[in-house]
């Protein structure tokens, strides 16, 4: 069972760009008194300065830069989304935990559930994209329909946000390629792969969920990029693997000064 792992985080990081008003106020809600002896919270703020278009994380055979992140420290991301039927559920758990966390959003899901994404920026998390319409083997495709995948994510989600969102982009399947990464690089937006994969495509109890992810993060000894996506019960998943946690989290935000991301052109 979950709840019997060892304790073996210490701090669980976010990584974010480009707050929403909401992000203060809802940080607020969870510092002092407030934040119970059982929630995660905060350990620190990481400022992500994706200006040269870097990649981070080690799921990639291409250049990437120094893991940001310290020993036993953990960064919470979500793919695929947003799906209000699951998301919520996701994001009233974060809240329980006072945690946050970091979501790669399809932009055609985006569209269809724009008030679900404005609900992601008003607890306070960070929203990046995950293409438009998720295809996979992206590097496969014709340069002009890889880089349309790309700019029409961006220019969905941004719409449903209502604003600027996050300079941040994850590749479906982790799919990335030097040629792709160098358009990332040109538009100024950093790519995140992952350290510690959950496989929850192919893992449907809660519970086993949780037992793999906090195994892949054992097994990589210090510091983790833990990656739960949008499966029926993740957010279930994600409570159990929280509880026996007792970690901290790290927020993140764009480096000063840095524009915020919205479409080209």
């Amino acid at each position: 069972m979950v709840c019997q792992l060892p304790d073996i985080l210490k701090r669980l990081v976010l990584i974010g760009a480009c707050l929403a008003p909401g992000v203060a106020s809802a940080h607020a809600a969870c510092t002092g008194n407030s934040l119970g002896s059982g929630s995660l919270g905060v350990a620190r703020t990481i400022e992500i300065d994706a200006s040269a278009g870097p990649i981070f994380g080690s799921l990639t055979r291409q250049q990437r830069e120094p893991s940001f992140l310290q020993p036993k420290e953990v960064v919470l991301t979500f793919d695929d989304g947003p799906m209000p039927w699951v998301t919520k559920s996701i994001l009233d758990t974060l809240d329980r935990h006072c945690t946050k966390a970091t979501f790669f959003s399809v932009g055609r899901m985006a569209m269809a559930y724009p008030a679900t994404v404005k609900d992601v920026l008003a607890r306070g998390h960070t929203l990046g994209t995950h293409t438009y319409s998720h295809p996979y083997n992206m590097p496969r495709m014709k340069a002009e329909a890889a880089t349309a995948e790309i700019e029409r994510g961006i220019a969905a989600v941004t719409t449903a946000a209502g604003g600027p969102i996050a300079p941040f982009f994850r590749f479906t399947g982790l799919s990335d390629s030097a040629r792709l990464l160098g358009y990332l690089q040109t538009r100024g937006i950093a790519t995140f792969t992952v350290d510690a994969v959950s496989n929850d495509s192919y893992i449907g109890d809660p519970l086993k969920l949780a037992d793999r992810t906090m195994a892949e993060l054992a097994r990589t000894k210090g510091r983790h990029r833990s990656v739960p996506r949008y499966q029926a019960g993740n957010c279930e998943g994600a409570a159990g693997y929280s509880r026996p946690v007792g970690s901290r989290r790290i927020y993140g935000r764009a480096h000063h000064g840095q524009a915020a991301l919205c479409a080209a052109g």
